[in-house]
C-alpha cells in the first residue's frame, strides 16, 4: 500500500512540474516598438552589443576576469560575477564596443538584462565548490542596473517597473519567475533611446553593472545583457524592422519544444535577392548540449529551415555564444567564446535563391525547438529590405506651347 501511496505523489509531483514548464514560465513574445504597426520603417539597419556577468573560476576562486575558451556550462563549473570596472559602485560588470558606419544616427535602443537568480550564491555541488566561498541565501532586487556610456567614468543607474512611462521612457519587468519558475528566471527592458541620442559620439565602449545571477556550483547560473541599437543611415536600403521581447522557454521534458513568434505586415522587394537579419538573446543554451535549433518559415514556403552559422550549428544554435555575423565578438570585456549560458547573436540570413523568404513575402515565423537541450528565448529582433519608393528628379522646361525644350537655349 505504502509503495502505491509514493508513487501516486510520484506521479502527482511530476504532473505538477510538466504543467509549470509548459504553462507558467510563458510570457508570449510582443512586439517593442510601436510605430504605427509592430515595426518601424527606415532607411538603416540595427546591431547587438550583449556581454554575460559570469564565468568560471579556477579552483582557488581566481580567474573570473580571464576569457573562458573552452566547452564546458555552468553544469559542471564554478561560476562567479565578472567586475572589470574598478568601480565600487559594481559588484559586476562588463562591457561591449559599438561601432557604426558613417553620416549614422541613432533611431532607438532598449537595454535588457536578464539572468537565473533564486539566491546570491548556491553551493549544491559540492564537489566543485572553491573554498574560499561561502553559501549566501539572499535574494537581492534584480530590476535595478548601471549603465556606463562611452566618454563617462560614472555610471547611471536604471530602474524597470511596471507603472505607466511617458513616451520614450519606457521600461518593464518583463518576466519574474522568483519561486514560480523552473531556475527562477528574469527579464527587464530600458528604453535608452534619449541617453545615447544625447552623446556627442555615441560609438564606443558600454558598460553594464549589477545584473544579478546566481553564483557558486550551480546547474543554472546565467546572467547578461543586450543593448539593441536601431540606427538611421541614408546610404542603406530601406528597412522593416521589427523587436520582440517576451519569455519562451523549450524543453522536451514536458512536450513544450517548440515556441513560434510570427512578424508580418513587411512587403519584400519584387525582384532580387532577398535580406534579412536576425538577432536572438536566450538564457540555458549550453555550449555542451545538443539539439537546440533556430528555424524560420515564410508566407510562401512549405516547412521551416533551421538556421546556421558559422557561430551557430543548426543542432546546437544557443550554445553560449556571444556572435555577429557568425563570428566571436572580440571588442568586449570579456570576450570569452563561452559566456556561460547566456547567448547573444544577430546575423545575416542565409537565404540562397530566395529559398527562404521570397519576392513579395509578407510575412515570417521564427521558431525556437529542441530535442536535447532545454532553454529560453527572451529576444528576438529581424530585418527585412522592403520596397521603397525610387525618387527621381527631371528638370524639364517646356515653351509657351507646352513643347518641350530642355536643353535648347530659352
Amino acid at each position: 500500500m505504502t509503495k502505491h501511496i509514493l508513487k501516486l505523489k510520484l506521479c502527482l509531483f511530476w504532473a505538477c512540474f510538466a504543467t509549470l514548464f509548459a504553462t507558467a514560465q510563458e510570457v508570449p513574445f510582443t512586439p517593442r516598438l510601436i510605430d504605427g504597426n509592430s515595426f518601424v520603417n527606415i532607411k538603416g539597419d540595427y546591431t547587438f552589443l550583449s556581454n554575460s556577468v559570469m564565468n568560471r573560476v579556477f579552483s582557488d576562486g581566481s580567474g573570473v576576469n580571464t576569457p573562458y575558451n573552452d566547452n564546458g556550462s555552468n553544469n559542471s563549473l564554478h561560476v562567479e560575477y565578472v567586475d572589470i570596472d574598478s568601480d565600487p559602485t559594481t559588484f559586476n560588470s562588463s562591457s561591449s564596443t559599438l561601432t557604426l558606419p558613417d553620416c549614422s544616427q541613432i533611431y532607438w535602443a532598449g537595454l535588457y538584462w536578464a539572468g537565473n537568480y533564486d539566491v546570491e550564491r548556491d553551493g549544491d555541488h559540492r564537489s566543485r565548490y572553491v573554498s574560499v566561498f561561502t553559501d549566501d541565501s539572499s535574494h537581492f532586487d534584480v530590476t535595478e542596473v548601471k549603465l556606463r556610456v562611452p566618454g563617462s567614468t560614472t555610471y547611471i543607474d536604471l530602474q524597470a517597473d511596471n507603472n505607466a512611462d511617458p513616451v520614450g521612457e519606457e521600461d518593464a519587468i518583463i518576466v519574474d519567475g522568483f519561486n514560480t519558475l523552473p531556475n527562477d528566471p528574469y527579464v527587464c527592458y530600458k528604453n535608452v533611446t534619449n541617453i545615447l541620442r544625447a552623446l556627442p559620439d555615441a560609438t564606443g565602449e558600454y558598460f553594464v553593472g549589477n545584473v544579478r545571477g546566481t553564483r557558486g556550483a550551480t546547474s543554472y547560473g546565467a546572467a547578461g545583457w543586450t543593448l539593441v541599437v536601431i540606427y538611421e543611415n541614408p546610404t542603406l536600403p530601406g528597412r522593416y524592422i521589427s523587436v520582440f521581447d517576451g519569455y519562451e522557454g523549450v524543453t522536451t521534458q514536458s512536450g513544450n519544444s517548440t515556441a513560434d513568434i510570427t512578424v508580418s505586415g513587411f512587403n519584400t522587394i519584387p525582384v532580387g535577392p532577398v535580406n534579412a537579419r536576425l538577432g536572438v538573446s536566450a538564457l540555458e543554451g549550453e555550449t555542451s548540449l545538443s539539439g537546440d535549433t533556430f528555424g524560420i518559415i515564410s508566407n510562401s514556403s512549405s516547412s521551416f529551415t533551421d538556421i546556421s552559422n558559422a557561430a551557430n550549428p543548426n543542432n546546437n544554435f544557443f550554445n553560449s555564444t556571444i556572435s555577429e555575423d557568425g563570428v566571436n565578438v572580440a571588442t568586449r570585456n570579456i570576450n570569452s567564446t563561452n559566456a556561460i549560458g547566456f547567448d547573444s547573436d544577430v546575423f545575416n540570413l542565409n537565404n540562397p535563391s530566395n529559398s527562404i523568404i521570397d519576392n513579395g513575402d509578407t510575412s515570417a515565423t521564427l521558431r525556437l525547438g529542441t530535442s536535447g537541450d532545454w532553454f529560453a528565448s527572451f529576444l528576438v529582433t529581424f530585418a527585412v529590405e522592403i520596397i521603397e519608393p525610387q525618387i527621381v528628379l527631371e528638370k524639364r522646361v517646356e515653351d509657351i506651347g507646352g513643347n518641350d525644350i530642355t536643353g535648347m537655349g530659352v
